[in-house]
């Protein structure tokens, strides 16, 4: 299969695994995509939860959101399907979820342009509060006149929150941050590109 869409061996066994759930599983999801009221993508929404599921609780989920499904997009399938899964085994998804949570972690990936992403995989109330603590400092200070756009500020604000060793005030001034050329950071090794010079926001330490 893989070979004739010409396609990973991942994705071959993804859309498989996927056809297999539809016939074996969930046939009222199956209905529903015969019936044109959803597509395959959306299918794979009912699928992809309740594949922890075992086969009777799988397709009494599929039953539950069969007629839902039509007129919604796919954030929104998932999410109702989750709510169901939840619902016919909340033991598991207690279990899941204290499961998921000895997997959090910090991710660093260098991209280009002298640019990397740090990410976090968080219990949802902890990454809910960090955020809204991040935009309430980045809100203080575009209402404070700063000219920075939102996303900068909630970039800059995040970075301060961890480069700073100043404890972060409610008045969110952000003072670590100035304007430096991110040729200093290269001559210290933090970036890995000695040929080129930038200029942006960045952390100047004291």
């Amino acid at each position: 299969m893989a070979l004739a869409l010409a396609i990973s061996e991942n994705a071959a066994r993804i859309k498989i695994g996927l056809a297999r759930d539809l016939v074996t599983r969930l046939p009222e999801t199956l209905g529903a995509l015969s019936r044109g009221e959803i597509d395959l993508y959306k299918a794979s929404k009912v699928s992809e939860p309740t594949a922890v599921l075992s086969d009777s609780r799988a397709r009494e989920v599929a039953a539950a959101v069969s007629g839902r499904l039509a007129g919604r997009d796919a954030s929104s399938i998932r999410r109702m399907v989750n709510r169901a899964v939840q619902k016919v085994d909340p033991e598991g998804a207690v279990a899941r979820a204290e499961a998921r949570r000895r997997e959090r972690r910090v991710e660093l990936r260098h991209g280009d342009d002298a640019m990397a992403t740090l990410s976090a995989e968080l219990p949802a109330e902890v990454a809910s509060a960090a955020y809204a603590r991040i935009d309430r400092c980045a809100r203080a200070l575009r209402n404070a006149g700063d000219q920075r756009t939102m996303d900068q500020l909630r970039a800059d604000v995040f970075a301060d929150l961890l480069l700073s060793d100043r404890p972060c005030h409610d008045n969110c001034v952000s003072r670590g941050w100035t304007k430096i050329s991110l040729s200093d950071a290269i001559q210290k090794g933090s970036i890995c590109d000695r040929e080129h010079t930038y200029s942006g926001w960045g952390f100047r330490g004291r």
